[in-house]
């Protein structure tokens, strides 16, 4: 009898348990169902809810926050720089009138003309001004408007009207334009020579060499040296640097002088031969003509 009771007990214990099992779901680390969904990350639970009506989840959503910087750079790959901004005032030179030098009788009314284009980015409006900045002004004006408003891209002729000045010479004078804000930009001159100005000095250079020897026959045992020499005479102050070039096809170390005014200077080097026979020497000027000058022809006589 006591057997049975303990086999109902047990076959009651059985059916308890089977009954739980519906209704609890174990796991190995002792979680409930509810406290798993507990740790579903936010935006897979948002993206489960949306897909269960039919929607698309967000690429960001609440809880994942977004990385600062978008762009990303591949190792290797270097990303191309800005172009760099254009200036505000940006002149652009193309045309003038009255070449430098322009000879004019002395008090002689004449137009200067210069042609810009406007390469910046702000555009010259009234307020922007053409102004005298230094050397002689020749009677023009101090400032002067510009003849119209020029945009970006476009281009104004300035013209101012100028006299020679009454006295013989040449003369220089400095324009610039002015923004509004009083910056100064471009760089316009005018040149001229007024009435019978003196003439511009010449070009350092060499005017003549006459290439010449203490000997131009020598009789003796060979070998024989020639003194070789040049008066070299220059139209001004400079340096000159020069060889001695020989018919039997050597030449004499480069040499040079600087005369401290123009004149004239005995330039020397030797020049030996081991036969008999007729040679000749003469003279390159490198700097500043690179021209040849002589020759002088020599005679050796070896007894």
């Amino acid at each position: 009898m006591k057997r049975k009771r303990t086999l109902i007990l047990l076959v009651t214990i059985a059916l308890i348990l089977t009954m739980l099992a519906c209704d609890v779901s174990f796991n190995l680390g002792g979680e409930s169902k509810e406290e798993e969904e507990k740790r579903i990350p936010v935006e897979t639970a948002v993206e489960m809810t949306l897909a269960a009506r039919g929607g698309t989840a967000p690429t960001n959503t609440v809880g994942v926050t977004a990385p600062t910087d978008t762009q990303s750079v591949s190792p290797g790959v270097s990303l191309t720089p800005s172009a760099t901004p254009l200036p505000c005032n940006r002149p652009k030179f193309q045309y003038e009138t009255i070449p430098d030098n322009t000879n004019f009788p002395k008090n002689t009314a004449f137009t200067k003309s210069w042609t810009i284009r406007n390469d910046g980015t702000c555009t010259w409006d009234s307020s922007y001004r053409f102004v005298f900045t230094s050397g002689n002004s020749m009677g023009g004006p101090t400032s002067m408007a510009l003849p119209k408003e020029v945009v970006p891209g476009d281009t104004v002729t300035i013209s101012i009207n100028l006299v020679s000045p009454n006295t013989d010479g040449y003369f220089t004078g400095y324009w610039k334009l002015k923004s509004g804000s009083g910056e100064l930009f471009g760089n316009y001159w005018v040149t001229i020579s007024s009435g019978t100005p003196p003439p511009q000095p010449a070009a350092f250079a060499v005017t003549s060499a006459v290439v010449q020897a203490e000997h131009v026959t020598i009789d003796g045992v060979c070998p024989l040296t020639f003194h070789v020499g040049a008066d070299v005479t220059v139209n001004g102050p400079g340096t000159v640097t020069y060889w001695f070039s020989f018919s039997n096809g050597t030449t004499s170390a480069a040499g040079s002088y600087t005369f401290p005014a123009a004149g004239t200077k005995l330039l020397t080097t030797n020049f030996t031969v081991n036969a008999t026979g007729d040679y000749w020497a003469k003279l390159y000027i490198d700097t500043p003509n690179h021209q040849w000058f002589g020759p002088v022809n020599l005679h050796a006589n070896c007894s």
